[in-house]
């Protein structure tokens, strides 16, 4: 560790763990003894990660009526067994979390080790994904900064730090609510503070967040007591809560990819922990099957099929498990809520789509995509660039794409519109590739485009418009 003062000092914030007081949101689904157990895993594994970091560990805890003597020594115990570094421990005072938290500081800073300066974070108690790397950049964050965040993904912080004590900051409302951190931030700009950010973890307070937690578990150390825990968990009872949601099996046809595939498979690497992937190749010739075969991401699996976009998805689609299915061109950066925002808009809608920008910033290419956008509402048309998902019963009701060499998801819009489906229009754009647009010229690729759709509608032969339709791979 390296550090510009004396000590670097973590103030973990916790409660003595008591059954039937603590992890209470995550109750009934686990019972008061695992919720402790939990909370105990929990906490073993972020002081193992703290005693690389810090100097020094200051545990300030909360006691309340229902703590007993035996729970008391319990903590003692556990805390003299798993810390290596030198540590204290203190009481919380005050009557919500922010003054609980702005007065752990000022009892820190009291503290102040003979006079040395040092630096201070305070992280919360249920982190299982926090590490050294994370501790140790928030303490150099404070070098040049007066106050260090750990965003978290629900709005709110895990970790808040600073080198000076700066009560000004906690002088918030909203207990809990997804506005925390934007209120506390506008705090620190009225104080003329400067401000830094750490990476966006996930915190467990409710059965969601532990199912997402289990999920990931074997991304977690093997020595992990947090992952031992979650191993005990049978995965029977996560569906029998409900907690595991509709199943969503993305398809993505691909066909001589090996430009884009290796990108699309890193970006895939979240939503492969959330939903069945299958990949459906139509014979390439390039290597993108053996590619996609060698680097597999969890949960996905590969099918060869006969060329044919729709006959590609069509195939996919009948060996998915998924109860909703969603259709993902290879070109594509997909959104990291899109199994999330699929799972929402099919509980209100049959069908759907997300919005769709290019990852090119032409002027062109920008009314191209307000265009698009905007045909979804207007038109009730939906390409498969925007990424359509649906729900399997109506996907096999209406037999699937038509097996079309162009314009699939074209009519399949249009037969949706017709059977008088309305269409979901989920959060979050879908970066499309606008390699198409760079042939001949985008104002004629877009013309010709509208052009190949008024033909189709027209009744113009589908190989006719085939041919005019040029494959760029």
């Amino acid at each position: 560790m390296t550090s510009i003062l004396d000590d670097n000092i973590i103030i973990l914030f916790t409660r003595i763990p008591v059954a039937g007081k603590t992890k209470t949101r995550l109750m009934p689904f686990l019972k008061p003894g695992e919720c402790v157990n939990l909370h105990f895993s929990f906490m073993a594994d972020e002081i193992a990660q703290i005693c690389k970091s810090a100097d020094r560990l200051e545990v300030c805890y909360l006691e309340d009526e229902s703590v007993t003597d035996d729970d008391c020594d319990d903590f003692r115990s556990f805390l003299m067994e798993e810390v290596s570094i030198p540590f204290c421990t203190f009481a919380q005072r005050g009557n919500d979390v922010f003054e609980r938290m702005s007065l752990a500081f000022r009892d820190s800073f009291k503290l102040q080790n003979n006079g040395r300066q040092a630096k201070r974070l305070l992280i919360g108690c249920d982190l299982p994904f926090i590490n050294e790397i994370t501790l140790d950049r928030a303490f150099e964050d404070l070098d040049d900064s007066d106050v260090v965040f750990g965003p978290s993904d629900d709005g709110g912080y895990y970790l808040v730090g600073m080198s000076d004590y700066e009560p000004s900051i906690f002088h918030v409302s909203g207990d809990g609510a997804s506005d925390v951190l934007s209120k506390t931030l506008l705090r620190c700009k009225q104080a003329f503070l400067n401000v830094s950010f750490g990476q966006v973890l996930a915190d467990v307070d409710t059965p969601e967040d532990l199912y997402n937690l289990w999920l990931q578990r074997e991304t977690l150390p093997e020595d992990s007591l947090t992952r031992s825990f979650l191993d005990t968990i049978d995965p029977s009872r996560f569906e029998l809560a409900g907690l595991c949601g509709e199943t969503v099996s993305v398809i993505v046809p691909v066909y001589n990819e090996m430009s884009t595939i290796e990108t699309f498979i890193e970006n895939l690497a979240d939503i492969a922990k959330q939903a069945e992937i299958i990949f459906a190749d139509g014979g390439s010739t390039d290597g993108t099957a053996e590619f996609i075969e060698k680097h597999l991401p969890k949960n996905a699996k590969l099918l060869r099929t006969e060329k044919g976009r729709a006959v590609q998805m069509n195939e996919a689609a009948k060996a998915a498990k998924g109860d909703y299915l969603m259709f993902l061109h290879a070109d594509c950066v997909p959104p990291k809520n899109l199994v999330s925002e699929v799972r929402k808009t099919l509980h209100k809608t049959n069908w759907g789509c997300f919005g769709v920008k290019f990852d090119d910033k032409d002027p062109l290419m920008l009314i191209c995509q307000i265009i698009s956008n905007n045909r979804i509402h207007d038109r009730k048309v939906v390409f498969g660039d925007q990424g359509i998902f649906i729900k399997r019963e109506l996907f096999f009701e209406i037999g699937g794409f038509p097996e079309l060499p162009i314009m699939e998801d074209y009519q399949l819009s249009l037969t949706l519109k017709d059977k008088g489906e309305k269409i979901g229009v989920a959060k979050g754009l879908i970066e499309t590739s606008s390699r198409r647009y760079h042939e001949g010229g985008k104002l004629s690729v877009m013309w010709k485009m509208n052009r190949l759709r008024k033909a189709y509608r027209d009744g113009v032969p589908i190989e006719e418009i085939s041919n005019a339709y040029k494959d760029i791979r």
